[in-house]
């Protein structure tokens, strides 16, 4: 698949997924209004096991997503959407392409909670 081919598929994926939030970037009910920093690592992990359908020990920070994790670049955009979700943030569609390691998918998710002022 040529990059063009996996972009407009994966924003195919990801469109739907994101037009069932109601109000993009605020958290819904059911998740909270603010994040301790020491509870977004953990969260974010368990997002990429199960995602990636792999025992959570597998997932260290500085586990590479393609070498280590076997993670191509349509499962680090649809990452990326299940952090939107879990975390009501938005984070841009050139985004995933820059997240290398474990730690990069936590400081991203951490820097979007800060923007929102949502990380205590």
């Amino acid at each position: 698949m040529n990059r063009r081919a996996f972009v407009l598929y994966a924003l195919w994926i990801a469109g739907p997924v994101r037009a069932q939030r109601a109000n993009p970037g605020k958290p819904g009910p059911d998740r909270p209004t603010s994040y301790r920093e020491n509870e977004v690592g953990p969260k974010v992990r368990g997002i990429i096991a199960e995602q990636l359908e792999i025992e959570e020990d597998r997932v260290q920070d500085s586990a590479s997503f393609e070498k280590d994790l076997g993670a191509n670049e349509l499962v680090l955009d649809e990452l990326a959407t299940a952090d939107d979700v879990e975390f009501a943030i938005e984070i841009g569609d050139a985004e995933p392409e820059k997240l290398l390691k474990v730690i990069d998918a936590i400081d991203c998710v951490k820097r979007h909670l800060r923007t929102a002022k949502r990380l205590d």
